[in-house]
């Protein structure tokens, strides 16, 4: 059964994507810019569509067991709704990339059921990007935002492929200790 990868095609949902193929996972990509969604690797199944609205990601969720949820700004309002109907449709497994406070998306998937892991990565936030801005590809492996992104991107690929067992919330202002 394939991920759902919300925001597939921005700063952190696009290398989770490579990682997730690199693996050999199945994936469906949610993007709201075809365009961009165009240049995705081969094998990533394409859901038209943004997690802002929940209620039309029926096609989207179908068929899928496993959730990565990239917060963003506006997601607040309706967060709750996509967990919901995430669940809904048998998804087991969800992981959330978010690099604040615990909102109503964290809650709603703390309070979902399913086995979840939340990583609040701090590093790749600050890493020369701005509002519009994207993480160069490839980026400098020098560059602490960059180290930090792709171990945050092979963290979660690895816990939605193999789980943990148990749900947790992974909270660093560092990476650097983490293991590949």
């Amino acid at each position: 059964m394939p991920t759902l990868v919300t925001g597939a095609t921005g700063n952190t949902g696009r290398h989770l994507v490579a990682e997730l193929l690199r693996r050999g996972e199945q994936v469906r990509a949610l993007s709201r810019d075809p365009a961009a969604a165009a240049r995705l690797p081969a094998g990533v199944e394409l859901a038209s569509g943004t997690h802002n609205e929940p209620r039309g990601l029926g096609a989207a969720l179908d068929g899928v067991d496993r959730l990565h949820i990239t917060v963003t700004a506006g997601l607040a309002d309706v967060g709750a709704e996509l967990v919901r109907r995430a669940v809904d449709v048998g998804v087991r497994r969800i992981t959330v990339v978010w690099g604040g406070a615990v909102g109503p998306v964290e809650e709603a998937v703390a309070a979902s059921g399913v086995e979840w892991t939340r990583l609040e990565p701090q590093e790749f936030n600050f890493a020369e990007t701005g509002p519009g801005s994207r993480l160069p590809q490839p980026a400098s492996p020098e560059d602490a935002g960059w180290e930090a992104l792709s171990r945050t991107t092979s963290a979660c690929a690895r816990w939605l492929a193999q789980g943990l067992g148990v749900s947790c919330r992974m909270q660093r202002r560092s990476l650097r200790g983490m293991t590949r």
